[in-house]
């Protein structure tokens, strides 16, 4: 087994980038860093400290070409993995196309057993792809059938949501909303999944934590002891959710993206001979990103390679901010010990130099991350980022505003002094320079969406949760849950004081004084209806009697009814005129999720009004993203109202859904929250809400067992000696605590 590469007559990282220049590509010289990672003799695990913007793509790829112009591995026995599909494509296509310049240069000999794509067969994929290839080709090992495509998020919360609304009973009672037990059965399930965890060993440890709380003198009169309690009967009502959800899915066929990873890590562990064909076809294996993979992933990897392979990991602690996916922030730190070669050291190498950001900007960020090697012991949290040579002075500005209207204006006003001016911007004057927002709170969206359009500034709003802020998205959706909903009086004020019918403040109240009479008559005859019943002493007829409140969707139904001297004669004709047109509507709303919508738009006037305000090229564009994200969520077979359900937990998560790559638009100004933004780069960028409580935030619901019946059990995860500086209890049969 060697530790060492053993080079003859090298070829150097400058060498190659020098050859591939004299043959028409665009190849940088290394940085003296860059190099150093590139030219490695290392042969075993080592890990890259990239911080943003440090150029690991190109050092990566760079990597590639040293090991194969110096004979240590062919191209075809080099695996490299990344998150999306875009991050792989762009990093294969460059690959292959300096092999291609570098055989041309002579620094690769012929091999005529390639053919015509000799020497550039490397191998890039995703995690996910990859792990799906390998279950494909040897899931029968396990019995398991993975031919068919994973189920999208929409489809999982579908099952998920159908499941937790058909329990009746559960141990303990539970307190929060439908859509809220559902995230935490669905948070629940990955947990188990991603740590390998009998779900049935829950139960009793949740038991035995239950009953020592219970011996705790005066526990319940200490807060912090109610809710922890509360949190643990709140797991051991979902469980039996959770156990329902997994063999559905199983039963069915329906795997999730994590149901495969998971699977595909249980298959490389509990069957050698797959190892050892994945190490015979590749000898190198680059790991990016890895400080977002999930312990399903890394378990995956190395049941495949651990022990002896080349396997080299890129990421940055610091920016592991995907921790709802798996991930934790000392998953880098720990991938020596979980990739180690008896006898060779894992070696460690920095990327700090940024080539993204001028020397203000890069300033600024290393003041935050200054603040994480505070607050944090993680590897490399301490490193700053550092300057490249030719960098710019940068541009950072500051503004305070009294209102977030005031804010969108002021971000509007200072893109319009840009927009469209290469020259400015000291870019190629062929290219026009890229736009963005980032937001912490989407309700920022709206605003700063409406504020550049009235500057008629091209604008395009990324993600599902984003999108459904936009005015006539938000008008659409109101309407849909007016027409599904009898209970969502808030939708029906939001067009009634719309621009369609611009009802006044005096008109509304008029509205919600008679909702309010409707349902002081409707208990009182429900109250009479149920001295009745009483009487007559046959309860069961309780059971099947429909007690309905009314409310102000309930009212403008029966409008006619109401006394025309509390309203104004034009507020009530409007009232009347769309009571009418409404219940018109329900009627012919009998198609999909996306004939619904389309006859909504033009109820709405919508079709009409986004191509008068924005032109035939931009107008639709929201509306028909809205419609794809329909079109996606109704062919997993789901209904209006669970689309609309589905809307509301979008909007509500922190990070939006699960991220997916943003393409860079140069066309328009791109919205998108912080979340979604990883990764990606933009000339000139915005980020509003800089406020206490808003940026920087504590972020989502606390991912603590003791606080999130979401989570499993410390003990009980596969990383749980990152947290060994605290004392946790154990599972019963273990050493006793004397206190929780």
């Amino acid at each position: 087994m060697r530790n060492k590469i053993v080079v003859e007559n090298e070829i150097t990282a400058h060498q190659i980038a020098a050859a591939i220049a004299r043959h028409g590509g665009k190849l940088i010289k290394p940085t003296e860093e860059q190099r150093l990672i590139i030219e490695s003799k290392h042969w075993g695990p080592a890990v890259v400290i990239a911080g943003a913007g440090s150029g690991k793509t190109e050092t990566m790829s760079q990597r590639v070409l040293w090991l194969v112009a110096n004979g240590v591995v062919e191209p075809h026995e080099i695996l490299g993995l990344t998150f999306t599909r875009k991050a792989a494509g762009e990093l294969a296509s460059r690959i292959r196309i300096r092999l291609r310049q570098l055989r041309k240069a002579g620094l690769i000999p012929e091999r005529e057993k390639y053919g015509d794509r000799a020497n550039i067969a490397v191998e890039v994929s995703t995690y996910h792809a990859y792990a799906g290839k390998v279950l494909s080709t040897h899931g029968i090992r396990l019995g398991i059938d993975a031919d068919a495509e994973p189920i999208g998020e929409a489809a999982a919360w579908q099952i998920t949501n159908q499941i937790v609304a058909g329990v009746d009973v559960t141990e303990y009672s539970l307190t929060r909303s439908p859509n809220s037990v559902v995230e935490k059965v669905m948070s629940l399930s990955s947990q188990i999944g991603e740590h390998n965890v009998e779900i049935d060993l829950i139960t009793p440890i949740m038991q035995s934590y239950l009953s020592k709380f219970d011996s705790i003198s005066d526990s319940r009169s200490n807060e912090e002891v109610r809710d922890a309690i509360k949190i643990a009967q709140e797991r051991l009502s979902i469980l039996p959710m959770v156990k329902s959800v997994d063999t559905y899915r199983h039963e069915h066929g329906l795997l999730t993206f994590d149901d495969h990873m998971v699977l595909a890590a249980r298959l490389a562990q509990e069957v050698p001979e797959i190892a050892e064909i994945e190490r015979g076809k590749y000898k190198v294996v680059l790991l990016d990103e890895y400080q977002d993979t999930s312990q399903s992933q890394v378990r995956f990897l190395a049941a495949l390679f651990a022990g002896e392979h080349a396997v080299t990991a890129v990421g940055d602690p610091n920016q592991a901010i995907y921790g709802w996916r798996g991930a934790a922030a000392r998953t880098l730190e720990s991938f020596g010990n979980r990739f180690a070669i008896a006898g060779v050291a894992c070696e460690s190498f920095d990327l700090l130099t940024t080539w993204r950001n001028d020397k203000k900007i890069l300033d600024f960020a290393n003041l935050i991350v200054d603040e994480i090697a505070a607050a944090t012991q993680s590897v490399g949290a301490v490193k700053r980022l550092a300057l490249r040579t030719d960098a710019g002075e940068g541009n950072l500005s500051c503004g305070r505003y009294l209102t977030q209207r005031e804010e969108a204006e002021g971000i509007a006003s200072y893109f319009k002094g840009l927009w469209n001016d290469p020259v400015r911007m000291e870019l190629p004057i062929e290219k026009r320079s890229s736009f963005a927002v980032l937001v912490r709170a989407k309700a920022y969206i709206s605003e700063i969406e409406s504020a550049l359009r009235e500057l008629e500034l091209p604008t395009e709003v990324v993600g599902l949760g984003g999108l459904i802020h936009i005015p006539e998205i938000a008008d659409i959706i109101s309407l849909l849950r007016i027409i599904t909903f009898p209970d969502h009086g808030t939708a029906l004020t939001r067009l009634l004081a719309g621009p369609r019918l611009a009802i006044g403040p005096k008109d509304l109240s008029a509205l919600g004084n008679y909702a309010k009479k409707l349902t002081k008559d409707s208990q009182l005859g429900r109250d009479k209806r149920l001295e009745d019943i009483l009487e007559a002493g046959d309860v069961s007829i309780l059971e099947a009697d429909d007690f309905a409140v009314g409310s102000i969707i309930e009212a403008l139904e029966i409008i006619d009814a109401a006394p025309a001297s509390d309203f104004s004669f034009e507020g009530l004709r409007r009232l009347k005129e769309f009571a009418k047109e409404l219940i018109s509507l329900r009627r012919e709303l009998t198609g999909s999720i996306t004939d619904v919508i389309q006859e909504a738009e033009r109820f709405l006037r919508l079709d009409t009004e986004v191509l008068v305000r924005d032109g035939w090229a931009h107008g639709r564009r929201h509306l028909d993203k809205f419609l794809d994200e329909a079109a996606n969520f109704q062919r997993t077979g789901g209904t209006l109202a669970t689309f609309l359900q589905w809307l509301e937990v979008a909007d509500k998560r922190e990070g939006g859904l699960k991220p997916t790559s943003v393409i860079v638009n140069n066309e328009a100004i791109q919205i998108l929250t912080i979340h979604s933004a990883k990764g990606a780069e933009w000339d000139v960028v915005a980020v509003p809400g800089l406020v206490a409580g808003n940026f920087p935030n504590s972020g989502k619901g606390s991912d603590s067992w003791i606080k999130s019946s979401g989570s499993i059990p410390l003990q009980l995860r596969e990383d749980h000696l990152n947290f060994q500086e605290f004392e946790f209890p154990t599972p019963p049969g273990g050493p006793k605590h004397s206190e929780v």
